[in-house]
Parts: C-alpha cells; structure tokens; sequence
C-alpha cells in the first residue's frame, strides 16, 4: 500500500463506474479489449448515470493505464516464458 496516491474526491465517480466498467470487460486472444462507449453507455443507462463528457474522457483515460498495464505484464510474462525455454 505504499506509494498510493490518494484520488480527488472530484474523480471518485470515475474511478467507481471504470472499476464497474473493467470488471465487465470483454478479451481478445490474448489481451483485453478496451471499453468501448457502446459499453459506457450500456452501463450509464442501465445505472441511470448522466455523465459529463469530461467524466467519459476520464474513464477512457482510465481504461488506456490500465490496458498499458495489462500489455506491459503480458509481455513480461511472454519474456520470462522465452528466457526459461532458451
């Protein structure tokens, strides 16, 4: 837990409905796919949500972090797999 930066109370809505919106995420082959806004809006409809749309822009932010994260591991693991084959 060190090292956690404290979010802003004003982006704790987006922080709520991208953890609702990545739990629900689709995958590829190999790797997740990203939120699409047909997704977003699925899920501000079905919440009742009105979002501003510096809200989405937050959330697709959001979504691009976590994706880069996500293709960041992958590749680790794929390197690491290499390296014990060798």
């Amino acid at each position: 837990m060190q090292g956690l930066v404290e979010l802003p109370e004003v982006f704790s809505s987006c922080w709520e409905w991208f953890i609702d919106l990545n739990s629900a995420r689709t995958s590829g082959a190999m790797a997740p796919n990203p939120i699409t806004f047909t997704e977003m809006k699925c899920y501000f409809d079905l919440m009742e949500i009105q979002p501003e749309p510096w809200e989405v822009h937050i959330i697709k932010m959001l979504d691009s972090i976590a994706l880069g994260i996500s293709e960041k591991k992958l590749k680790e693991s794929q390197d690491t797999k290499t390296r014990k084959t060798k």
